[in-house]
């Protein structure tokens, strides 16, 4: 018997997962089985690269370096359209409980066979299909807003998120040259410290990660900065002053 025809379009996915080896050998799988597919091995990395790459379910280990998986998983969770389906080796009840709190849609065990993981992924895909679409903006309704007096940065549908001086130093050194323009680390260490040789330019990328993170968690969508290897940053989206 035949399986019927697929009338909706397969889920994107994200792997985050440290361990290289079996993030490779899912997103290989997936990618195989025709999900268009990506791997990182942390939280950060996911979310510089979900500004670039949207997806619609995101596998997510627990114990990760930096931010642990339970943060992740709120902080993805923001994101109103996106599932989440925790793979970790942790499988007390306290484990799963604390992650379903944090948002997780599905838990699985690991080793979790490749075909449990597509079952789960399409039955996620199915319900998230079904459930309410957020309303679309109104034609009227403009991009992403940078206020200069309150330091507020606004999503597209008016959200507001409260920058640091140096947050809002950092996003108005982008806003100024506009979306897909790019500005030199130290065009904005110098906005942001004044004129100094000697500045470490990861304090931007950490201030940037802060900065990413909140735009998740107060905004409800990834911050529209995209990371320019060894160069500096540009915005992917249209931004403006208030």
């Amino acid at each position: 018997m035949t399986s019927p025809a697929r009338t909706t379009p397969r889920p994107r996915i994200a792997v985050v997962e440290d361990e290289h080896d079996l993030r490779d050998a899912v997103v290989d799988y997936l990618v195989a089985s025709g999900y268009q597919t990506w791997g990182t091995d942390s939280a950060e990395a996911a979310y510089r690269q979900l500004v670039v790459e949207p997806v619609d379910i995101v596998l997510l280990d627990l114990g990760l370096p930096g931010e642990d998986g339970y943060s992740a998983c709120r902080h993805l969770r923001q994101i109103p359209t996106l599932g989440v389906i925790v793979i970790s080796a942790h499988d007390t009840v306290e484990d799963r409980v604390r992650a379903f709190e944090c948002g997780a849609d599905i838990y699985l065990q690991k080793p979790a066979a490749m075909r449990e993981i597509v079952a789960n992924i399409e039955a996620l895909s199915r319900r998230l299909s079904q459930a309410p679409m957020p309303l679309p903006p109104q034609a009227t309704t403009p991009g992403w807003r940078l206020n200069p007096v309150d330091w507020v940065l606004r999503s597209p549908e008016g959200r507001a998120i409260s920058l640091s001086a140096q947050e809002f130093k950092f996003l108005q050194c982008l806003v100024k040259v506009g979306c897909n323009a790019q500005v030199s680390k130290r065009e904005i260490a110098d906005s942001l410290w004044g004129n100094h040789l000697s500045v470490d330019f990861a304090r931007i990328d950490v201030l940037l990660t802060r900065l990413r993170r909140k735009c998740l968690e107060e905004g409800g969508h990834p911050l529209p900065v995209k990371t320019v290897t060894a160069y500096g940053y540009l915005l992917t989206a249209p931004c403006h002053m208030e």
